[in-house]
């Protein structure tokens, strides 16, 4: 899409850097939040008071979980014989697991374990079936439709609804936030949200008139058996 002519992506940045940014980007935050969940979580206690089973089970509790799908923008790569955000898992796991040993090392201790708790926690879902079960039963599941959004805003988030089978379903590639909760007499309470873009605006879509809601989504729920009872 002549993206670095038009000034919307970095120029000189190829694939290949792109997804290496990307993985900094996140795993700076990613690790940020970690050592801070691991100090707090520590309270009184010094790392080497804590057995190995003791580190491990707080390192995945610290450790954020991060479940995500290639998008229509990484899958462009494809055409040139490329696969997709193989080179930015790779780059995210070896960034963590470098910093977070570095944080581990300065406080005495060690994860014999660190890499395959932090593979566990970075989930990349198959793009045809992106479905992920939490502790409980409940499950998500994650869409990125190749198609255009209409003059209805709430239309393309309620087709996702109605095509998955999940208690909570998240979407993307519209710009435009939205969140909708549905009833249903087999899955209970049921919430789809619709996230907007991480940029303000782009050239593209203000020349088609198209708004861009802005910033991060956050959804909070409460569950039980498999059922969301707050959200």
């Amino acid at each position: 899409h002549h993206l670095i002519h038009k000034g919307q992506i970095i120029s000189g940045l190829n694939y290949t850097e792109q997804e290496i940014f990307a993985a900094e980007l996140l795993g700076t935050g990613f690790y940020e939040v970690f050592a801070d969940r691991f100090t707090k979580g520590l309270g009184e206690r010094s790392a080497a008071q804590l057995s190995q089973k003791e580190l491990e089970e707080l390192i995945i509790l610290c450790l954020v979980l991060f479940i995500y799908i290639v998008g229509n923008h990484e899958a462009w790569q494809k055409e040139d014989g490329h696969t997709p955000c193989v080179v930015f898992r790779a780059a995210l796991i070896s960034l963590l697991n470098h910093h977070i040993g570095k944080f581990l090392n300065g406080l005495g201790v060690s994860a014999p374990r660190l890499e395959d708790i932090i593979r566990s926690k970075m989930i990349e879902l198959p793009e045809e079936e992106a479905v992920y079960e939490f502790p409980g039963g409940l499950r998500t599941e994650l869409f990125h439709p190749s198609m255009a959004r209409t003059k209805t805003t709430s239309i393309r988030v309620e087709e996702v609804l109605d095509f998955s089978e999940c208690q909570m379903v998240d979407v993307a590639n519209f710009h435009t936030a939205i969140n909708l909760q549905k009833w249903d007499p087999e899955l209970g309470q049921r919430e789809a949200i619709q996230a907007g873009a991480m940029c303000v605006w782009t050239h593209f879509e203000n020349g088609k008139l198209k708004r861009i809601d802005f910033g991060p989504v956050y959804s909070r729920v409460q569950h039980k058996n498999g059922r969301i009872f707050m959200s």
